[in-house]
């Protein structure tokens, strides 16, 4: 992530859940990381209906506005983990955001990595969405 992103939020459960958030930019661009554990209910996100149907109901959009990529298709195929990758509009007017967010599913734990951008700094050209691609292709997933 870019060195002056300012840590929002770090928190970690008993069960170890945890949630780490950055804000860029006086909050126009947000990146989220959570760690959750693994269980059977997570493997139905796999299939690409289900995974845009799950993304749709947690981040109340429209599901037909949820771009879908399974990890072989996707900007994350750099790893051996499945994966799916979603990408949509949240918010109207003001609150408009682009979202990308991208799923990995390990034995232990499903990871979600996401960035949001304003629609204000994309419209003002301070980021791209070529720039988001960037950073998430620049990951190195490592699990220990």
């Amino acid at each position: 992530f870019p060195k002056d992103a300012q840590v929002d939020t770090f928190e970690v459960d008993r069960e170890g859940n945890a949630a780490y958030v950055r804000l860029w930019k006086d909050g126009q661009v947000v990146f989220t990381i959570m760690r959750m554990r693994n269980s059977d209910a997570w493997a139905k996100l796999l299939d690409p209906e289900a995974f845009k149907a799950f993304i749709a109901e947690v981040e109340n959009v429209n599901a037909e506005d949820v771009h879908v990529e399974a990890g072989h298709e996707s900007t994350f195929s750099n790893h051996s983990y499945p994966s799916m990758a979603a990408m949509y509009a949240s918010g109207e007017n003001e609150d408009a955001r682009q979202n990308l967010d991208a799923y990995f599913l390990t034995d232990e734990w499903v990871y979600r990595v996401g960035a949001s951008v304003s629609a204000d700094a994309l419209f003002n050209d301070e980021i791209s969405g070529d720039d988001v691609e960037r950073w998430f292709k620049g990951l190195e997933f490592i699990e220990q």
